[in-house]
């Protein structure tokens, strides 16, 4: 993918929008899409046109009115606001709220557990619609969903409650990266009480919630030395690999509000498993892995950089490495202040991997020389 590929389609109010940026943001939906498309408007100059549009189409679909007032509000992006659209939903939303409510006052006025916690449940998903992701009592997704613990007496509904935290901290970490311990926490539990329960699996939540808190993790102490440094980024991307590859495609495709994309699986599983697999499970967890294969299928330019370090084509390995560095990789909120950390990992391997014969060593370090990257 190179979004700087200025092929472009018209969208009728404001300028064009890249084909390329908006194939990019068709992989995301609510609020992962907002935030990928807000965080290149940010960054890349480049973009931020573009980019601001399609953050904006996307809140227009949905009703996240404050997040949508503060992007038309910054005048680095040039919007207009809908005035009628921002009218419309804020009515909409106050009757909304204001019936929720009434049936949350009438299920305690019962003392009915089951009724309360359905009605915290409705209000919490209410509130995290409209990105409204913490807040004081009743006012935010996160304070509903805890107080629905209080009421839940099943393991159906521990899980269901265990859920919606891990997808409120989640979002909430893109603010605050140490909410991601938290999200980790309640995915771990909706993982238990989902075997409990003998419902539908809680793996695939779990896994990418994993991966984002190694990812957090992985920005390690200044105090180390480089390769103490190398080494601790090589056993945490090491979890992070062996957390992707074991993904479900057909379970992941069905998860809801997912932060990562098909090709985010590809991407970050793919360069993982290069830096910290051993070529055994390079063979036997990636190349020969159709699950995983078929996440690969939909990034064919990364399924190359692990099929070129596979059969030792360093030369064409490195080169789809640097056109990615500049566009793809940058371009990820997750992956982008790792990526010098990735290419390191990888050039090190080849250098020093006893497993390949000096003759190959000395062509991958020269392809590694000749094809230095540093990302920005």
């Amino acid at each position: 993918m190179c979004i700087r590929d200025r092929s472009t389609q018209s969208t009728g109010n404001g300028s064009p929008i890249s084909m390329e940026l908006r194939e990019y943001a068709a992989r995301y939906a609510g609020h992962a899409k907002v935030s990928r498309m807000i965080h290149l408007a940010n960054n890349f100059e480049e973009l931020r046109t573009e980019a601001a549009q399609l953050a904006a189409s996307a809140l227009l679909e949905g009703c996240d009115v404050a997040r949508y007032e503060r992007l038309c509000n910054d005048q680095r992006f040039g919007l207009v606001p809908d005035t009628e659209w921002l009218e419309r939903t804020r009515k909409q939303s106050d009757v909304l709220q204001g019936k929720m409510e009434a049936r949350l006052a009438d299920a305690k006025a019962s003392n009915v557990p089951q009724k309360i916690m359905e009605g915290l449940v409705a209000l919490g998903d209410f509130w995290f619609e409209r990105g409204v992701f913490d807040g004081a009592e009743n006012k935010g997704a996160r304070a509903c969903y805890m107080q629905a613990r209080d009421y839940s007496t099943t393991s159906c509904q521990s899980q269901e409650w265990c859920v919606k935290l891990t997808r409120s901290y989640t979002m909430m970490a893109e603010d605050d990266p140490r909410h991601f311990q938290r999200a980790l926490n309640f995915a771990s539990q909706a993982k238990t009480r989902a075997r409990e329960a003998g419902s539908v699996d809680m793996e695939e939540e779990f896994h990418v919630v994993q991966v984002l808190f190694h990812l957090h993790n992985l920005k390690t102490p200044g105090s180390k030395s480089g390769v103490k440094r190398q080494q601790s980024a090589q056993k945490i991307l090491g979890y992070v690999g062996h957390g992707l590859v074991e993904l479900n495609f057909n379970k992941f495709t069905k998860l809801e509000h997912p932060v990562i994309c098909v090709q985010d699986v590809a991407l970050l599983g793919g360069l993982s498993a290069l830096m910290s697999f051993s070529r055994k499970d390079l063979k036997t967890l990636v190349m020969e892995n159709q699950n995983f294969q078929r996440f690969l299928g939909r990034a064919p330019k990364v399924q190359a950089v692990v099929g070129h370090f596979f059969n030792r084509r360093y030369v064409e390995l490195f080169k789809l490495l640097q056109e990615l560095s500049t566009t793809w990789i940058a371009y990820d909120m997750y992956i982008a202040p790792h990526s010098q950390t990735f290419y390191d990992g990888i050039r090190g391997w080849m250098r020093w991997r006893t497993s390949l014969s000096a003759k190959c060593r000395v062509e991958a370090w020269k392809a590694a020389s000749i094809h230095t990257i540093r990302y920005t």
